[in-house]
Order: structure tokens, then sequence, then C-alpha cells
């Protein structure tokens, strides 16, 4: 027998052995995945999480997102859940929704908070740092002592959830008042300052731990003003009393009557 011969037969027969076994797995895998899209395409939403900071509990957001237990978890429209989220919860400033195999729908949210409160018509309106509107409440319990600062603007005219405040008689008013707005929220006083009232440009009040009633003067040189109250309060000097009046309205010459009862 040609030797020759027989080991060109043998390599034909372990070409032919390895392409069948590669066709065979890559049939198989084939398979696998055909199977695992099906099991896929039927697996239900079985349990719900959510993460981050919120005052909203996780019911609350799972029925906001429109998501049920037992809906088929890769034929929901993550996009419109989200959207139905930002729509029904008002301090929710963002959320990503994620599902895994197991049937599990994660909710990640990043919460806004009520930086400013503001009044109208009876109802009371919460406004993020931003000044967009966030909520509107017949009861203003919530803000105090929250951290939120009562504000009064000039000329208000509408106030609209989801929307800025419309207020002021002309541009120059605005863009005024939004700077001196802005100086007050980057101010460290600003945790303390329950109420800021701006609505005269030439005679702005704020109030501090709701005791400490401070006239400003106009809207210059606020950073200033703001920087000797400050440090007269740090100072101490008023520790002994119920509260003060504070006129900073010329920062070089404070005036300060303390209050006795």
């Amino acid at each position: 027998m040609n030797t020759g011969k027989v080991s060109e037969r043998l390599k034909k027969k372990d070409k032919r052995t390895i392409l069948l076994i590669c066709v065979t797995a890559f049939m198989a895998l084939l398979a696998l995945i055909s199977i695992f899209f099906v099991i896929r395409s039927y697996m239900p939403v079985r349990e719900f999480e959510l993460s981050g900071v919120t005052q909203y509990e996780k019911p609350v957001v799972v029925s906001a997102s429109g998501i049920r237990p037992g809906d088929k978890i890769y034929s929901l429209d993550l996009e419109a859940a989200k959207k139905n989220i930002l729509s029904q919860l008002p301090y929710i400033q963002s959320v990503e929704i994620e599902r895994n195999l197991f049937g599990k729908i994660v909710f990640r949210v990043e919460e806004r908070r009520a930086v400013w409160y503001m009044q109208l018509s009876g109802d009371y309106y919460a406004l993020d740092s931003a000044l967009t509107v966030i909520e509107e409440t017949p009861k203003n319990d919530k803000f105090i002592g929250g951290g939120a600062t009562y504000l009064v603007l000039p000329n208000l005219q509408t106030l609209m959830c989801g929307e800025v405040p419309k207020f002021g008689s002309g541009e120059v008013e605005v863009v005024r008042t939004l700077e001196l707005i802005n100086a007050v929220q980057s101010d460290p006083l600003k945790s303390r300052i329950t109420s800021l009232d701006v609505e005269s440009r030439f005679n702005v009040y704020l109030t501090i731990d709701g005791i400490y009633d401070v006239y400003i003067g106009d809207m210059s040189n606020v950073t200033e003003k703001l920087l000797v109250v400050r440090k007269l309060l740090e100072s101490g000097d008023l520790d002994e009393f119920k509260g003060a009046s504070i006129d900073v309205s010329d920062p070089e010459s404070m005036v300060v009557k303390p209050k006795y009862e």
C-alpha cells in the first residue's frame, strides 16, 4: 500500500471532520442565539429598583413611568417612560432607566430642589436655582425650614410650572433683578436668608434666620453689602438680642438697631 496516498486521504478526512465540527458548532450557536432572543422577548418585568436621593417613594416613580410588573421587559419604550416620569414628578431633574436579563428595572434619578418659593393669588410656587417653577401648592409648610427662600419679584405677571416667572416692567429691571438674585444665591449667607424682597430695585429687603431684617437699598454692591452683614453676624455682637434691623444701604456706615423683644 502506498503510505503517501493513505496519509493524504487521512488529511482530507481530518479536514472534513474539522469542517463538520465547525459547521455544527456554528449552527448550535445560531440555535442558542435564537432561543435567547425568543426567551428575551417574553421576559417579564419582575422587580423594580430606585437609585438616587429623592423625595418620591419607589411606587410613585414606578407608577409615573407607566411600566407594570409582567410587561415584556424588552418591548418597553424606555424613552416614553422617562418622559412620563419627568412630566408627572416635577422635582426629578433627570432619570435613566436600565433593564437586565433577570427582569429588573432600575430607575436612576437626580432631583432638583426648591431654592426659592413665591406666592400668587393665594397659591405657592417652588422654584429651582434657575428660577424655573417646579411645583404649585396651596400651602407653604414644606418650604418653611426646608432651605427655600421666600422671593418677591417686581411687577410679577405669571407663574407657571416648567417656566421662569414673567416679571418686571422692562428689560433693565429684569436684568438687574436677575443679577441680584444670582449674587444672593451664590453668597454663603443664602442658606440663612428666609426672604428676599425685590419688589423695588431701589429698595431691596431681606430677612436672615427669620429675625434679622436687612435693608439693602438699591442693587449696587450687593456682594459687598452681604459681606458686611455676614461679618456682623459672625462677630456674635447680636447673639444676646432677639434680632435686629440692619441697614447696609451704605456698607461703609452700617446702622444696626437690636431687637430686645
